[in-house]
């Protein structure tokens, strides 16, 4: 079980809701950025939209993605679950939610990514999913069994 916490600084303010993340060079703090990306099963294409090309700090393509400069982007702990959760959807016919370290030239971020199987309008399978920052202000804290659920989320297993 994982709950986030927010720091003190972000605690005390009104509005936590509107927490985002400060980017280098802008005055004012922009909101995290997300990209959503398709893989088609039947050729291996990856496509991506520009703000997944952002947040990979790569040069924008309307074509497939070059899958080697991306995976050089996945810090190397956490490609190997990565691929594997992206095969598992695959063969599965299932999805999957993660969260991954990225080292970019900019520096490095942490996004969350989900995908899902689908069957295209066309028939062809396919994954979709999406590719989320998140924002420096949130920590990921890993919860003991043992610890009691945080009132904010309710009972465990309550839906």
């Amino acid at each position: 079980m994982f709950r986030f916490v927010v720091s003190e600084a972000d605690a005390a303010s009104a509005d936590i809701a509107d927490a985002c993340t400060p980017r280098a060079g802008l005055a004012s703090p922009a909101p995290a950025t997300v990209g959503y990306w398709r893989a088609d099963l039947e050729t291996g294409h990856v496509f991506w939209s520009r703000c997944h090309f952002d947040l990979y700090d790569m040069l924008y393509t309307s074509g497939p993605v070059n899958l080697t400069e991306a995976y050089s982007r996945v810090h190397p702990d956490d490609l190997g679950l990565m691929l594997e959760l992206i095969e598992h959807a695959a063969s599965q016919k299932t999805g999957f939610h993660t969260v991954l370290r990225l080292i970019r030239p900019r520096g490095a971020i942490h996004v969350r990514s989900t995908a899902r199987y689908r069957l295209a309008v066309t028939g062809r399978e396919e994954l979709v999913g999406l590719c989320e920052e998140i924002p420096h202000q949130l920590r990921l804290v890993g919860m003991a069994a043992e610890d009691p659920a945080p009132a904010s989320l309710g009972p465990r297993g309550a839906a």
